[in-house]
Protein backbone atom coordinates (compact mmCIF):
# COMPACT_ATOMS: atom_id res chain seq x y z
CA UNK A 1 0.00 0.00 0.00
CA UNK A 2 2.79 2.43 0.93
CA UNK A 3 4.71 1.64 -2.25
CA UNK A 4 1.58 2.24 -4.30
CA UNK A 5 0.98 5.59 -2.58
CA UNK A 6 4.60 6.64 -3.14
CA UNK A 7 4.29 5.79 -6.84
CA UNK A 8 1.17 7.90 -7.16
CA UNK A 9 2.84 10.86 -5.40
CA UNK A 10 5.92 10.60 -7.63
CA UNK A 11 3.71 10.88 -10.68
CA UNK A 12 1.95 13.96 -9.30
CA UNK A 13 4.75 15.74 -7.40
CA UNK A 14 8.03 16.31 -9.19
CA UNK A 15 11.00 18.67 -9.36
CA UNK A 16 13.15 18.72 -12.49
CA UNK A 17 16.64 20.21 -12.71
CA UNK A 18 17.62 21.00 -16.27
CA UNK A 19 21.33 20.96 -15.34
CA UNK A 20 22.58 18.47 -12.77
CA UNK A 21 26.04 20.05 -12.70
CA UNK A 22 26.86 23.72 -13.24
CA UNK A 23 30.18 25.56 -13.16
CA UNK A 24 30.34 29.31 -12.60
CA UNK A 25 33.33 31.63 -12.40
CA UNK A 26 33.90 33.43 -9.13
CA UNK A 27 32.25 36.85 -9.25
CA UNK A 28 29.81 35.96 -12.02
CA UNK A 29 26.05 35.43 -11.97
CA UNK A 30 24.60 31.97 -12.48
CA UNK A 31 21.06 30.64 -12.84
CA UNK A 32 20.08 27.15 -11.68
CA UNK A 33 17.17 26.26 -14.02
CA UNK A 34 14.37 24.30 -12.40
CA UNK A 35 10.71 23.36 -12.90
CA UNK A 36 8.20 21.65 -10.61
CA UNK A 37 4.85 19.89 -10.89
CA UNK A 38 1.96 19.07 -8.53
CA UNK A 39 -1.74 18.13 -8.75
CA UNK A 40 -3.71 20.75 -10.65
CA UNK A 41 -6.32 21.16 -7.91
CA UNK A 42 -3.74 22.42 -5.37
CA UNK A 43 -2.22 25.85 -4.71
CA UNK A 44 1.42 26.35 -3.82
CA UNK A 45 1.86 28.21 -0.53
CA UNK A 46 5.63 28.16 0.01
CA UNK A 47 8.76 27.65 -2.09
CA UNK A 48 12.28 27.14 -0.73
CA UNK A 49 15.82 26.52 -1.90
CA UNK A 50 18.25 24.66 0.32
CA UNK A 51 21.97 23.95 0.29
CA UNK A 52 23.60 20.65 1.22
CA UNK A 53 25.18 22.28 4.27
CA UNK A 54 21.75 22.20 5.93
CA UNK A 55 18.79 19.84 6.22
CA UNK A 56 17.04 19.85 2.84
CA UNK A 57 13.63 19.31 4.44
CA UNK A 58 13.70 21.54 7.50
CA UNK A 59 16.35 24.15 6.62
CA UNK A 60 17.55 26.69 7.31
CA UNK A 61 17.09 27.61 3.66
CA UNK A 62 19.08 30.02 1.52
CA UNK A 63 15.76 31.20 0.07
CA UNK A 64 12.28 30.92 1.54
CA UNK A 65 9.28 32.77 0.15
CA UNK A 66 7.82 33.58 3.59
CA UNK A 67 11.13 34.83 5.02
CA UNK A 68 12.77 38.24 4.82
CA UNK A 69 16.21 36.91 5.76
CA UNK A 70 17.29 35.85 2.28
CA UNK A 71 20.67 37.23 1.24
CA UNK A 72 20.40 39.68 -1.70
CA UNK A 73 22.76 37.50 -3.74
CA UNK A 74 20.13 34.75 -3.90
CA UNK A 75 17.20 35.74 -6.08
CA UNK A 76 14.22 33.53 -6.86
CA UNK A 77 13.53 33.88 -10.58
CA UNK A 78 10.61 31.47 -10.48
CA UNK A 79 7.01 31.63 -9.34
CA UNK A 80 4.47 29.50 -7.50
CA UNK A 81 3.25 27.85 -10.67
CA UNK A 82 5.93 25.72 -12.34
CA UNK A 83 9.16 27.74 -12.61
CA UNK A 84 11.55 27.33 -9.69
CA UNK A 85 14.79 28.80 -11.12
CA UNK A 86 17.28 30.31 -8.68
CA UNK A 87 19.76 33.07 -9.52
CA UNK A 88 23.00 33.54 -7.59
CA UNK A 89 24.95 36.75 -8.18
CA UNK A 90 28.55 37.58 -7.24
CA UNK A 91 29.30 33.87 -6.94
CA UNK A 92 31.71 32.99 -4.12
CA UNK A 93 33.79 29.83 -3.54
CA UNK A 94 31.63 29.08 -0.51
CA UNK A 95 28.62 28.70 -2.84
CA UNK A 96 29.98 25.37 -4.07
CA UNK A 97 27.70 22.40 -3.39
CA UNK A 98 24.32 20.82 -4.13
CA UNK A 99 21.14 22.91 -4.19
CA UNK A 100 17.67 21.46 -3.79
CA UNK A 101 14.20 22.92 -4.29
CA UNK A 102 11.27 22.27 -1.93
CA UNK A 103 7.65 23.38 -2.18
CA UNK A 104 4.53 23.08 0.00
CA UNK A 105 0.95 23.26 -1.27
CA UNK A 106 -2.35 23.78 0.53
CA UNK A 107 -2.83 20.00 0.71
CA UNK A 108 -2.03 17.98 3.82
CA UNK A 109 0.25 15.74 1.72
CA UNK A 110 1.50 18.50 -0.56
CA UNK A 111 5.14 18.67 0.55
CA UNK A 112 7.89 17.78 -1.87
CA UNK A 113 11.67 18.15 -2.20
CA UNK A 114 13.63 17.42 -5.35
CA UNK A 115 16.39 15.45 -3.65
CA UNK A 116 18.43 14.97 -6.84
CA UNK A 117 19.39 18.63 -6.76
CA UNK A 118 21.75 20.62 -8.93
CA UNK A 119 25.43 20.81 -7.99
CA UNK A 120 27.34 24.07 -8.41
CA UNK A 121 31.10 24.22 -8.88
CA UNK A 122 32.87 27.58 -8.56
CA UNK A 123 35.83 28.14 -10.87
CA UNK A 124 38.14 31.06 -11.51
CA UNK A 125 40.12 32.87 -14.20
CA UNK A 126 43.87 32.48 -14.53
CA UNK A 127 46.45 34.06 -16.81
CA UNK A 128 49.16 32.01 -18.47
CA UNK A 129 52.18 33.96 -19.73
CA UNK A 130 54.45 32.73 -22.50
CA UNK A 131 57.75 34.48 -23.21
CA UNK A 132 59.83 33.28 -26.16
CA UNK A 133 63.03 34.01 -24.26
CA UNK A 134 62.09 32.23 -21.04
CA UNK A 135 61.73 33.85 -17.64
CA UNK A 136 64.38 36.51 -17.86
CA UNK A 137 63.64 40.23 -17.59
CA UNK A 138 61.54 41.65 -20.42
CA UNK A 139 63.29 44.25 -22.53
CA UNK A 140 62.21 46.67 -25.19
CA UNK A 141 61.56 44.99 -28.52
CA UNK A 142 60.63 41.62 -27.04
CA UNK A 143 57.22 39.92 -27.15
CA UNK A 144 54.95 38.12 -24.73
CA UNK A 145 51.63 36.23 -24.99
CA UNK A 146 49.03 36.30 -22.21
CA UNK A 147 46.24 33.68 -22.25
CA UNK A 148 43.10 33.97 -20.13
CA UNK A 149 42.01 30.54 -18.89
CA UNK A 150 38.53 29.74 -17.56
CA UNK A 151 38.80 26.81 -15.14
CA UNK A 152 35.19 25.92 -15.93
CA UNK A 153 36.50 24.85 -19.35
CA UNK A 154 33.93 26.91 -21.20
CA UNK A 155 35.55 27.18 -24.62
CA UNK A 156 32.88 29.64 -25.78
CA UNK A 157 33.87 32.25 -23.18
CA UNK A 158 34.51 35.78 -24.44
CA UNK A 159 37.17 37.71 -22.53
CA UNK A 160 38.03 41.35 -21.93
CA UNK A 161 41.58 42.39 -21.07
CA UNK A 162 42.39 45.26 -18.71
CA UNK A 163 45.60 47.19 -18.37
CA UNK A 164 45.97 49.00 -15.03
CA UNK A 165 42.19 48.78 -14.56
CA UNK A 166 41.21 50.14 -17.98
CA UNK A 167 39.72 48.05 -20.85
CA UNK A 168 42.55 47.25 -23.23
CA UNK A 169 41.64 44.42 -25.61
CA UNK A 170 39.32 41.45 -26.18
CA UNK A 171 39.83 37.77 -26.91
CA UNK A 172 41.31 34.76 -25.09
CA UNK A 173 44.92 35.65 -25.98
CA UNK A 174 46.63 39.02 -25.67
CA UNK A 175 49.68 39.42 -27.94
CA UNK A 176 52.20 42.07 -26.93
CA UNK A 177 54.87 42.29 -29.60
CA UNK A 178 57.87 44.60 -30.01
CA UNK A 179 57.22 45.92 -26.51
CA UNK A 180 58.19 49.34 -25.26
CA UNK A 181 57.85 51.08 -21.92
CA UNK A 182 54.22 51.92 -22.78
CA UNK A 183 53.40 48.20 -22.43
CA UNK A 184 54.45 48.16 -18.77
CA UNK A 185 51.54 47.79 -16.34
CA UNK A 186 49.24 45.40 -14.48
CA UNK A 187 47.17 43.11 -16.70
CA UNK A 188 43.98 41.24 -15.77
CA UNK A 189 41.22 39.52 -17.72
CA UNK A 190 37.52 39.03 -17.09
CA UNK A 191 34.52 37.38 -18.72
CA UNK A 192 33.04 39.84 -21.19
CA UNK A 193 29.51 38.90 -20.09
CA UNK A 194 30.34 39.24 -16.36
CA UNK A 195 32.43 42.30 -15.55
CA UNK A 196 32.55 41.27 -11.88
CA UNK A 197 34.84 38.35 -12.71
CA UNK A 198 38.54 39.14 -12.43
CA UNK A 199 41.68 37.09 -12.79
CA UNK A 200 44.84 37.52 -10.78
CA UNK A 201 47.19 40.34 -11.75
CA UNK A 202 50.13 39.85 -14.09
CA UNK A 203 52.68 42.65 -13.86
CA UNK A 204 54.73 43.45 -16.93
CA UNK A 205 57.69 45.76 -16.46
CA UNK A 206 59.59 46.43 -19.67
CA UNK A 207 63.18 47.31 -18.90
CA UNK A 208 64.48 50.43 -20.59
CA UNK A 209 67.26 49.37 -22.88
CA UNK A 210 68.29 50.72 -26.23
CA UNK A 211 71.09 49.08 -28.12
CA UNK A 212 73.39 50.06 -30.96
CA UNK A 213 75.01 47.61 -33.28
CA UNK A 214 77.85 47.07 -30.80
CA UNK A 215 76.72 47.91 -27.28
CA UNK A 216 73.81 47.62 -24.85
CA UNK A 217 73.18 50.63 -22.65
CA UNK A 218 71.60 50.02 -19.28
CA UNK A 219 69.35 52.35 -17.30
CA UNK A 220 72.28 53.36 -15.08
CA UNK A 221 74.12 54.75 -18.10
CA UNK A 222 71.20 56.62 -19.55
CA UNK A 223 71.50 60.22 -18.55
CA UNK A 224 72.93 62.86 -20.82
CA UNK A 225 76.39 62.98 -19.29
CA UNK A 226 76.96 59.27 -18.61
CA UNK A 227 75.52 58.22 -21.96
CA UNK A 228 77.86 60.44 -23.94
CA UNK A 229 80.83 59.48 -21.77
CA UNK A 230 80.10 55.76 -22.11
CA UNK A 231 79.47 56.06 -25.82
CA UNK A 232 82.71 57.91 -26.49
CA UNK A 233 84.71 55.50 -24.34
CA UNK A 234 83.31 52.46 -26.08
CA UNK A 235 83.86 53.81 -29.57
CA UNK A 236 87.31 55.34 -28.95
CA UNK A 237 89.28 52.42 -30.37
CA UNK A 238 90.17 52.21 -34.04
CA UNK A 239 88.03 49.18 -34.92
CA UNK A 240 84.90 51.16 -34.18
CA UNK A 241 85.94 54.34 -35.95
CA UNK A 242 84.06 53.43 -39.10
CA UNK A 243 80.87 52.75 -37.16
CA UNK A 244 81.32 55.96 -35.17
CA UNK A 245 81.58 57.97 -38.36
CA UNK A 246 78.46 56.35 -39.74
CA UNK A 247 76.44 57.26 -36.65
CA UNK A 248 75.08 60.71 -37.47
CA UNK A 249 74.24 63.25 -34.78
CA UNK A 250 70.43 63.11 -35.44
CA UNK A 251 70.46 59.33 -35.01
CA UNK A 252 72.41 59.57 -31.78
CA UNK A 253 70.09 62.13 -30.23
CA UNK A 254 67.03 60.21 -31.41
CA UNK A 255 68.39 57.23 -29.50
CA UNK A 256 68.92 59.37 -26.42
CA UNK A 257 65.46 60.96 -26.59
CA UNK A 258 63.75 57.60 -26.95
CA UNK A 259 65.57 56.09 -24.02
CA UNK A 260 65.09 59.11 -21.75
CA UNK A 261 61.36 58.97 -22.50
CA UNK A 262 61.35 55.29 -21.55
CA UNK A 263 63.05 56.07 -18.25
CA UNK A 264 60.69 58.96 -17.61
CA UNK A 265 57.69 56.62 -18.08
CA UNK A 266 59.22 54.19 -15.60
CA UNK A 267 59.76 56.86 -12.97
CA UNK A 268 56.18 58.07 -13.29
CA UNK A 269 54.88 54.53 -12.74
CA UNK A 270 57.11 53.96 -9.72
CA UNK A 271 56.26 57.30 -8.04
CA UNK A 272 53.22 56.96 -5.70
CA UNK A 273 50.30 59.09 -6.80
CA UNK A 274 49.69 62.19 -4.68
CA UNK A 275 46.65 61.93 -2.42
CA UNK A 276 44.28 64.74 -1.59
CA UNK A 277 44.50 66.10 1.96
Amino acid sequence: MLLFLYGVLCDEYKVEYQQGHICAVKGSTVVIPCSFHYPGNQIVDRVMWGHERHNIYDGPFIYESISNNTLPRFHYNGDKKHNCSLEISHVEPNDTGKYTFRFITDSAVGKWTGVEGSTLKVGDLNISMTKPNGNRTMNEGESVNLTCINSCDDLSSAFTWFKSGEPFSEGPVLYLSNMSSTNSGNYTCSLKSHTGTTSGVINIDVECKYWTQHHHFTEREFNWYDLIKTFRKFHSNEQNNQFLCQLTTPVFFQMVRRTRQCLSDHRLRKTPAATSP
